[in-house]
């Protein structure tokens, strides 16, 4: 960077003046200058200014990211590691989806223009979520879907068969079933014989497993085609069974989706109230001794917890509830209980289950 003095006439309004010029060195110009579309993630700072949790953040990048280059499907463990959510509370699928994911979603729909945005996991009844299909279109791509095939079978996939189908056949790619077998299979089969025999090889799948013989993945595939193309579920007397109970999966998905956001958010309502009393109760019901042991193993995360102020021993010790220390108490034993570190009463875990 040079500051060069220019010379002016005396009778120039703009004495004094200094001219800036500012030169680039090698090493920094492809950064600058070979930027091009496609090489970086375009964020509006609106939408990150407008997101107030971690979890809405970076769920939000990481999506954001993989959405540049044309990606819409990742595994639960991936979304895990770049979201940073490690921690062995969210091993569970279940609690990583109701604590982080599904928060975030209704932040991003709330906050940003993303009015649409959706994560949605493989997981089903007798099956293991393990990948995460997500989007910020209501209309996606159903290419999507088959990211790991080639694009002609893909191609062939998406115009052959129905959005619904096509769910059915991605579902079975986890079990071994390779779309390159289908060809001209299945011309002429109905949706809902293909949706209905395809639901009856999974249940196959599911009890087997269940029982502890399950078969290799590549058997698991073949069943698959001839289940549709000799119509197994037909033969064992219950297609109209499995067909009535395939549509209402489709009719009723609205539904249930509106009846898991109303028990989301009453689950989060009851959890903040419940773990809170019954971090009050495990307060009460320590002695003196316990107490101080508590306190003095756990004085840097109170210490933490307290701020600029340093956390009172004897405060705290006193258990006196006019004391600030007593609601730092309450507040640490609170989070230690909703990350499973300190164990809840064995009668008030079964109460709030029971909610």
């Amino acid at each position: 960077m040079i500051l060069r003095r220019e010379k002016r006439p005396a009778s120039s309004n703009l004495k004094n003046t200094c001219r800036l010029e500012v030169s680039i060195t090698t090493d920094l110009r492809p950064y600058l200058f070979a930027l091009k579309s496609g090489t970086f993630t375009n964020i509006e700072v609106r939408d990150i200014l407008a997101l107030n949790t971690v979890a809405a953040l970076r769920v939000y990048i990481f999506c954001k990211d993989l959405d540049r280059i044309g990606q819409h499907t990742t595994t639960i463990e991936e979304m895990r590691r770049y979201t940073g959510f490690t921690h062995s509370s969210y091993d569970q699928f279940k609690e990583f989806k109701r604590c982080v994911l599904q928060p975030a979603v209704r932040e991003i729909r709330k906050h940003t223009d993303y009015k649409d945005f959706f994560i949605e996991d493989n997981g089903g009844r007798g099956r293991k979520a393990t990948h995460l299909h997500f989007g910020f279109e209501p209309n996606f791509d159903s290419e999507d879907l088959f990211l790991n095939t080639s694009q002609d079978i893909a191609k062939t996939i998406v115009k052959k068969f129905s959005p619904a189908v096509q769910i059915s056949i991605r579902i079975a790619m986890d079990h071994g079933f390779n779309p390159r077998y289908i060809k001209d299979k299945f011309d002429n089969i109905p949706d809902d014989v293909i949706k209905a025999n395809f639901l009856y090889v999974e249940n196959i799948i599911t009890r087997e497993k269940r029982e502890g013989n399950p078969k290799s993945p590549e058997v698991y595939g073949k069943y698959f085609i001839k289940a549709v193309t000799e119509n197994w579920a037909l033969k064992n007397e219950k297609f109209d069974e499995m067909k009535e109970r395939a549509k209402k999966q489709e009719q009723n998905i609205e539904i249930q989706k509106k009846i898991k956001e109303a028990q989301e958010r009453d689950d989060v309502a009851n959890s903040n109230e419940f773990y809170r009393t019954n971090a009050i109760k495990y307060l009460d019901a320590m002695d003196f001794t316990a107490l101080d042991n508590f306190i003095r193993s756990n004085m840097n995360g109170l210490n933490a917890m307290a701020g600029k102020a340093v956390f009172n021993y004897e405060h705290a010790i006193s258990r006196k509830k006019n004391y600030r220390e007593y609601r730092i108490l309450v507040n640490f034993i609170t989070a230690k209980m909703t990350l499973r570190e300190i164990d809840l009463p064995q009668q008030d875990i079964f109460n709030h289950s029971s909610r």
